[in-house]
């Protein structure tokens, strides 16, 4: 019952608030509509792609004049992303969340409920648009670019789902980008508060990939747990190392405001600190998520606990996650072989959700619980020694 409440105000009350105020800003830069040749209407979900196509459009944006109208989700996007990008850009909120003690309330639209603002601000923005240009969907935009850029160098022979195809692109279009960065007012700002913390230290950016409200909650098989880096974490202090733990980080007890420093000493917002962490860092630590992106172009990182197998980083080593099938370990490079882009899914997964969705995008589902998979498979994190090792081999 309480759901269908939330549904009915979150459609038939909050959602015509939202579309009021966002026809009322695309008004406000109605000169942007009107001199775009190419208009993006971002209605993707999950928050990789809200770097990766701005990131492309920036590129595409030196032959065609862009303009980025994102449908926006506070809690689930990060609204300074938007300053990583000198592109004409326009949010148009479309949902919040509400974080209580143990769960979220999502109010507005979010991601398969995007009804009322798809549909009517992509009529206001065909209404307003000059007659020459065009106006792409998040996934029509992705399947021009695969016409224009696909294959190419960082293709995967094979076997190769829609997702890493769009990748693909991308690290095909990054190769001619700058790294990105925040403005400089930003950055300033930012700095000016880190001064009396960092102290000369260089700075290592880990990042956490959870689900739920738990400090490490690992639903998802793509999830990774924060206690097992501990020691890592130890021995980049040592070597003189500020540490900036982001992504879904939900305890301060890790927090110890010295060498692990929190947004909330810092004084500025999580969303704004986990960008500049990602995009300024001397060394990252990622892991699978869409929150990696941000650190595309650092030349200094590498990614723990990876899972699926798919594209490695454009720069930097993989620590995957073990596979073992009967309770033997498979070796990695027959994972690399029989696993890449393909999950072992159980057969009433595979009937539930049919092949082709699975063949489209191996991350469809429930975000890859573990009850999703065959039985004669079991996944392992790396342990504390194993990352700790991993990351004496590669930091700079």
């Amino acid at each position: 019952m309480l759901y269908q409440i939330r549904k009915f105000i979150s459609l038939f009350v909050l959602s015509p608030i939202f579309f009021l105020v966002g026809l009322a800003k695309i008004i406000f830069n109605i000169n942007k509509v009107i001199k775009a040749d190419k208009i993006l209407l971002y209605d993707y979900y999950g928050f990789g792609p809200s770097v990766v196509l701005p990131d492309i459009i920036r590129y595409e944006n030196k032959f065609e004049k862009h303009l980025i109208v994102y449908l926006f989700q506070s809690g689930r996007h990060n609204k300074h992303s938007i300053d990583l990008f000198e592109i004409d850009q326009i949010l148009v909120l479309t949902g919040i969340i509400i974080k209580l003690k143990n769960r979220k309330i999502y109010l507005g639209e979010f991601e398969r409920m995007q009804f009322l603002n798809r549909i009517f601000i992509k009529k206001i923005l065909k209404f307003l648009k000059n007659k020459n240009s065009k106006i792409f969907g998040a996934r029509e935009y992705y399947d021009y670019l695969l016409k224009k850029y696909y294959p190419n160098k960082f293709s995967t022979p094979g076997f190769e789902p829609k997702y890493a195809r769009h990748g693909s692109c991308w690290y095909h279009v990054s190769q001619f980008n700058n790294p990105l960065k925040l403005n400089k007012k930003l950055i300033l700002k930012i700095e000016n508060k880190l001064k009396k913390f960092q102290n000369g230290r260089k700075i290592c950016t880990i990042l956490i990939r959870t689900k739920g409200e738990g400090t490490n909650t690992t639903s998802s098989v793509r999830d990774t747990n924060l206690d097992d880096y501990l020691k890592a974490i130890n021995y980049i202090i040592k070597k003189n190392f500020l540490i900036f733990l982001v992504g879904g980080v939900n305890s301060n007890k890790y927090f110890d405001e010295i060498n692990i420093i929190s947004n909330k000493k810092l004084g500025i917002s999580k969303q704004l600190y986990d960008i500049y962490a990602s995009t300024e860092c001397d060394f990252y630590i990622g892991c699978e998520g869409g929150a990696q992106v941000l650190a595309h172009y650092n030349k200094n990182r590498i990614n723990v606990n990876q899972f699926p197998y798919g594209h490695p980083p454009l720069n930097g080593k993989i620590l995957y996650k073990k596979i073992f099938k009967n309770g033997i370990e498979v070796e990695e490079e027959v994972c690399l072989r029989d696993h890449l882009f393909k999950l072992p899914y159980s057969q009433d997964v595979i009937d539930k959700y049919s092949k082709e969705i699975i063949k489209k995008n191996p991350l469809e589902g429930n975000d890859n619980a573990y009850n999703m998979f065959s039985k004669e498979y079991t996944f392992r994190d790396n342990t504390e020694n194993e990352i700790l090792e991993f990351v004496k081999k590669n930091i700079n």
